[in-house]
């Protein structure tokens, strides 16, 4: 009942913003849009070269954690189970990459339930901090975003970077806080004793590699956006706007319901491009190559290492590994 309810808020967010989306780009020129989709072929290859570095990045990261817990794991299957098990997540509404993930690598790595969801955890965590980051550097470095949303990101990121930095401290040192007289404190804690316990797990020299990783993807994906926009527009445009456009198109696909962030990203990137000088016809341009580079590739490389493992990854699993699942 309760994912059908997802659904029906998802299917409903996803009609309404395209209705706004719509009414926002419908006076756009096609002819302009089709004439500058071609790209030099040097830029295609930039682009491919950005994709398989960001793509890298996530798998070495998630081999990292993994390591850690002393594990001796197959890169080649790490690499096919990586892509097959976000398969689900391109068309949907519930996220189930995730859970079938954990599963894939416990039948094919030996990797207990408790291990992958602790490196989940942990890498939501500093994806997080690391677009927080992001956010509030750019906004405050980025020359041509409007100064109320400046103020807006800073404020935004700068909280939530606390936020963060505290849950990884106290997560960190759970023994030592958890035994406080505050009652509130203790109430808290005891209602996310597990997520502490997990991230306990995770040393500090593997947590600070997986953050530079995190941001080191950050900062590619918005070198491929860039690269494009040099392509496709004589903008005055800074590759700091870009990077903060992109921290704040995280945070709206994060928080999205639906599939991918699918059309509230969208919207958000060209809006967001429009207000940094370039037409409409140039951001949307923009957003159809993020969604081939970021969704289409992915998931045809999802669609081929499903077929490799044999496993079909469109049925939902029926039982979902839990935290207390061994």
């Amino acid at each position: 009942m309760k994912f059908n309810i997802r659904i029906l808020i998802s299917i409903s967010i996803l009609i309404i913003v395209g209705l706004i989306g719509y009414m926002y780009v419908r006076d756009v020129n096609i002819n302009t849009i089709l004439i500058l989709f071609s790209l030099e072929a040097e830029t295609y290859f930039k682009i491919f070269v950005g994709f398989i570095i960001s793509m890298l990045i996530i798998i070495i990261y998630n081999n990292v954690l993994l390591k850690e817990n002393g594990l001796n794991l197959n890169f080649g299957k790490m690499v096919i189970v990586f892509f097959a098990s976000q398969t689900p997540n391109y068309f949907s509404f519930i996220k189930i990459g995730i859970p079938l993930r954990f599963i894939l690598l416990k039948k094919l790595l030996g990797i207990p339930y408790p291990i992958s969801i602790s490196n989940k955890i942990v890498i939501t965590l500093l994806t997080l901090l690391s677009i927080s980051i992001a956010g509030i550097f750019g906004s405050y470095f980025s020359p041509n975003i409007p100064h109320i949303i400046k103020i807006y990101v800073f404020c935004g990121g700068f909280i939530l970077t606390v936020l963060l930095l505290l849950t990884l401290y106290f997560g960190k040192n759970f023994s030592k806080v958890n035994n406080t007289r505050i009652k509130l404190i203790n109430k808290a804690f005891y209602y996310t004793t597990n997520i502490y316990n997990i991230i306990s797990m995770i040393s500090y020299k593997a947590i600070i590699m997986t953050f530079l990783g995190i941001f080191s993807r950050s900062l590619i994906d918005a070198l491929v956006s860039f690269e494009i926009i040099n392509n496709i527009s004589i903008s005055n445009i800074s590759f700091l706007d870009i990077w903060t456009i992109q921290a704040v198109n995280s945070i709206v696909s994060t928080i999205s319901l639906v599939p991918m962030g699918l059309g509230t990203k969208d919207l958000s990137l060209i809006f967001l491009l429009s207000v940094v000088g370039l037409s409409k016809e140039e951001a949307l341009l923009l957003a159809i190559y993020e969604r081939v580079i970021w969704m289409i590739l992915p998931f045809i490389l999802g669609l081929i290492s499903s077929f490799v493992l044999g496993t079909s990854v469109i049925k939902k699993p029926k039982k979902l590994p839990l935290i207390t699942d061994y």
